[in-house]
C-alpha cells in the first residue's frame, strides 16, 4: 500500500517539475528578443502625424439627434441598474401629477416598455436657459428630456402633463 502512495507521489511530483519546466522554457522562447543594435523590437510604431500643442484641444461635434439617443441610453442604463435614481431624475412637477409612487412609476416604465424604447423621432426647443430633447420613441411614447448643462437633465414621461412653450 506505501508502494502505492510512494509511486504516486513521485509522479506527481515529476509532473509538477515537467510543468514548471515547460512554463519557463515557453516564457523564455516568447520574450521580445533585442536585435543587433541592442534594442528591443516591440512592432512598427507609427507616429501621429498631428502635433499637439500644450493646453490644445479639439472640438466635437455631436448632433442633435445624437445627443437625444445619449440622453435616452443614458436614462435606460438609469432604468437598468439603478431603478431610484431613474426615478431621482423624473421631473418634480411631472411626477407630482403623474406619479403617486415609487411602485407607480416602475409600472409605468414596464407599460410604456421604456427600457426596448430606440429613437424614432426627435426635436429640440430651447426656452431660457433649458434645452429640451424631445424624443419620440418606436413604442409611441413621448420622452422629454430637460437639460440645463451636458448631462444634466430631468425627465418627462410624456410631453402633455406639462407644456413646454416655445
Amino acid at each position: 500500500m506505501e508502494d502505492k502512495n510512494n509511486n504516486s507521489l513521485i509522479i506527481l511530483i515529476l509532473l509538477i517539475i515537467v510543468g514548471v519546466g515547460a512554463y519557463f522554457l515557453f516564457d523564455h522562447f516568447n520574450q521580445k528578443k533585442p536585435d543587433e543594435s541592442g534594442e528591443v523590437n516591440y512592432g512598427e510604431y507609427i507616429p501621429n502625424p498631428k502635433k499637439y500643442e500644450v493646453n490644445e484641444y479639439v472640438k466635437l461635434s455631436i448632433t442633435d439627434g445624437e445627443m437625444a439617443q445619449i440622453y435616452l441610453v443614458d436614462y435606460q442604463n438609469y432604468l437598468r441598474n439603478n431603478m431610484e435614481k431613474a426615478y431621482e431624475l423624473v421631473a418634480p412637477e411631472y411626477a407630482n401629477i403623474r406619479i403617486s409612487s415609487f411602485e407607480d412609476f416602475k409600472k409605468q416604465v414596464e407599460t410604456k416598455k421604456l427600457l426596448t424604447s430606440v429613437v424614432k423621432k426627435y426635436s429640440v426647443k430651447t426656452k431660457g436657459d433649458y434645452i429640451y430633447y424631445i424624443v419620440m420613441d418606436n413604442n409611441n411614447n413621448t420622452i422629454v428630456f430637460k437639460t440645463n448643462g451636458v448631462m444634466q437633465y430631468s425627465v418627462y414621461l410624456d410631453n402633455e402633463t406639462v407644456v413646454i412653450d416655445e
